[in-house]
């Protein structure tokens, strides 16, 4: 899917000779693997991080500190060039700015996936001029790239010769398509927009009122869906959504927490949801015992932004061959989000013995046996534990050890999904502020 939109830079070129207009760029295929190398083929690898190979008979190659020029020496019509170059300390639309200050309103905007790559993005900026009789093409393009950018400058005169105006855009683009990337860290300049945004709404269905939940989901590879009755395939960019099958284009913005998404003229409000909580360690048996708990529980109380699970497993048996059962102090805690904090606003104790079965390398919960409320809650925990219900009631009296337990899995759970959550509270209690140093 993301292959439909990427920018090989040198199609883009192309597109602005033949007279396309303005606007994002639309979807291309991506060049194909190269074919062998050529006798007469050379690799040129930068001290930044990439690599090209480039016909030695076709190009002189020029290289100074940050980057290096491949002039066309073949027949042409006048100046043909490809520079590829690393910019330490300088965002990709910041630096294209001041590479174009001066082209005016008469240049073309695009933005896309960075050739080379399947899930880095990319700002294009074309002009066409004419200069002594002669068509010139001058284009840049600029990406985020490891704290810095890389920048594509193309340089291009033509005349009335199509074929030899065909061969020269050929040879240039034969050089950018080759580019690999030794290590291409991830972008960070729209790091902020990723997330499941939703929006709830009353509506009128066959004279009954009915709530209905719509989502976009942006991933951090610029792809994403948007579920709106029916499911949209998407590639976002700095500033528009658009459908992998074409036709539709939405631009969007984000301020915090909200999606913004103009549905012809009107501007729709979406809120981000958190990401489902996910037990961060390698233990498989921990991790099915969350999962159960948040998978089972969190259905007794009201929707929340988020359910946490915290626990102490007190012992485990082993009752039959591939057969785990876990006894242990088990709690939920289900939150909404208010800013960079937590609320706590319903949750539940559940303790008792989870029944796993192994399942190749990780288990899966068939059920659970939980100490009943009310008068036989320890008779019932005296049967659930056995020979460990001391250990229990001590682990369960421990509130300050619980209260440790949930603290724990609230800071983890905020720094493996880099959210900027500060807290957490309960009702008419003082925040609770998370270690995430």
């Amino acid at each position: 899917m993301k292959k439909l939109l990427s920018v090989c830079v040198m199609i883009a070129l192309l597109c602005v000779m033949a007279g396309c207009g303005a606007g994002a760029s639309k979807p291309a295929e991506q060049a194909s693997e190269p074919e062998e190398a050529a006798a007469d083929t050379a690799v040129l690898s930068s001290e930044a991080g990439w690599s090209v190979s480039y016909d030695r008979a076709l190009f002189d190659v020029t290289s100074e500190e940050g980057g290096s020029t491949f002039t066309y020496k073949g027949d042409a019509a006048g100046d043909s060039h490809l520079k590829i170059s690393r910019v330490d300390g300088a965002m990709p639309q910041e630096l294209l700015y001041e590479k174009t200050a001066d082209w005016g309103e008469e240049q073309v905007r695009t933005e896309g996936f960075l050739v080379g790559t399947e899930d880095k993005w990319s700002y294009t900026r074309t002009l066409n001029s004419e200069e002594d009789g002669l068509s010139v093409v001058r284009q840049y393009t600029a990406a985020e790239y490891n704290g810095g950018s890389i920048l594509f400058e193309f340089v291009q005169h033509m005349d009335g010769d199509e074929a030899r105006n065909t061969a020269v855009s050929d040879a240039l683009a034969s050089v950018i398509d080759s580019i690999r990337y030794e290590n291409f860290e991830p972008q960070t300049e729209l790091s902020y927009v990723p997330g499941t945004y939703l929006q709830h709404l009353t509506e009128e269905y066959e004279g009954e009122t009915v709530e209905v939940t719509y989502s976009v989901t942006l991933s951090p590879d610029h792809s994403g869906v948007m579920s709106i009755q029916d499911n949209m395939d998407l590639i976002w960019g700095s500033y528009l959504l658009y459908s992998v099958t074409g036709g539709y284009e939405y631009e969007y913005t984000v301020e915090g927490d909200a999606l913004y998404i103009n549905f012809d003229g009107e501007w729709s409000e979406f809120r981000r949801s958190l990401p489902e909580y996910r037990y961060p360690g390698d233990d498989p048996v921990a991790a099915a015992v969350s999962d159960y708990l948040v998978n089972n529980f969190a259905s007794d109380f009201a929707p929340a932004d988020l359910v946490v699970p915290s626990f102490t497993i007190i012992a485990t048996e082993e009752p039959g061959e591939n057969q785990v059962d876990v006894m242990g102090d088990y709690e939920i805690t289900c939150f909404e989000k208010q800013g960079d904090s937590l609320q706590a606003v319903s949750g539940g104790h559940f303790p008792g013995k989870v029944h796993l079965e192994k399942n190749g390398d990780a288990y899966v919960a068939t059920g659970m046996d939980v100490c009943v409320d009310g008068a036989r809650y320890a008779e019932s925990a005296q049967e659930i534990f056995g020979e460990h219900y001391e250990t229990f009631q001590k682990v369960s009296a421990d509130s300050a050890a619980r209260d440790a337990l949930l603290k724990q899995a609230v800071t983890d759970y905020v720094k493996a999904n880099g959210l900027s959550i500060t807290e957490y509270q309960f009702y008419g209690a003082e925040p609770v502020a998370l270690d995430l140093n």
